[in-house]
């Protein structure tokens, strides 16, 4: 599994780069819309291309949001069954739309405290678990198939894939030439470290059997044989902080998105910034 987080790693690096020298060159808060605009022209071409990948950015956010449902009813099991794990999901996508209504600058404040929260417990994690995973565990698994081998490559790189993302702030930073590529190597780099490094604690100190049995919340049942019962909830919760700061970067890249394909008329001219009545309200009610 941690081999495999590098291949994806490697793969996210290889499209990072290109993310990186055409943010640096073509700085858009547009982000991919910009680059398929340069290429093709406010064209059919570039609105299909773009209305399928912001598709996708929505599918993803629906995927991230159901995981912090789990979590959290986990923690807050109202009902039995999983009634309560889209009422959760609903509710942090609606909070999180707030925050990004009312602009980039609190969005970003509210991304550094999320960050610096879950980089916080996750390093904890990472560093004693390692001290703890038995080598013999890890050796020892393999892949039934190629099948198996290329589908968990494939959702390895979709963990990876919120670096992307950062292009759609490369018109709001300064010198975005040199911010925007450190950033996306930073991120890379570093959600590397810690996937390959977690994933060998995860295989290390819990049966597999069991990870598959506590396959939704698996990170929070890694931190019950190293913790206890309280990392259980420790972790569960830093769960939730790390699926809300990535909702909250899905959010922000999905408006600005839509605000440029919109003034491109490849949306309604409603969704432009700053032509929304409703929006304005929402922010007022915020600030």
């Amino acid at each position: 599994m941690g081999r495999l987080s590098v291949i994806g790693g490697v793969v996210a690096a290889l499209s990072g780069y290109s993310y990186a020298r055409l943010s640096a060159t073509y700085p858009s808060g547009g982000g991919i819309h910009e680059f398929y605009r340069l290429a093709f022209g406010n064209s059919v071409i570039t609105g299909w291309l773009s209305l399928l990948f912001l598709l996708t950015l929505i599918t993803t956010t629906a995927m991230i949001a159901r995981t912090f449902g789990v979590y959290a009813h986990r923690i807050i099991p109202l009902a039995p069954g999983n009634v309560w794990i889209p009422a959760y999901a609903a509710a942090i996508v609606i909070l999180l739309m707030w925050v990004n209504l009312a602009g980039s600058r609190l969005v970003g404040r509210l991304a550094i405290v999320l960050v610096g929260i879950k980089m916080t417990v996750l390093a904890i994690l990472l560093v004693y678990g390692l001290t703890q995973a038995e080598v013999s565990r890890v050796e020892s698994l393999g892949f039934s198939s190629p099948t198996t081998l290329l589908g968990t490559v494939g959702l390895t790189f979709l963990a990876y894939s919120g670096y992307g993302q950062i292009t759609n702030a490369a018109d709001a930073v300064e010198r975005p030439e040199r911010t925007i590529p450190l950033a996306l190597l930073l991120a890379v780099s570093i959600v590397a470290v810690f996937y390959v490094g977690l994933a060998w604690v995860a295989l290390g100190t819990v049966p597999i059997a069991e990870l598959k049995l506590h396959a939704d919340t698996a990170m929070a049942q890694v931190a019950h044989p190293l913790f206890g019962p309280a990392g259980v909830v420790i972790l569960a919760l830093t769960a939730m902080v790390s699926t809300s700061s990535a909702i909250n970067a899905q959010l922000f890249s999905q408006l600005q998105m839509g605000a440029r394909m919109a003034r491109c008329g490849q949306l309604p001219a409603s969704l432009q910034e700053g032509e929304r009545p409703y929006n304005r309200m929402l922010v007022g009610g915020i600030v």
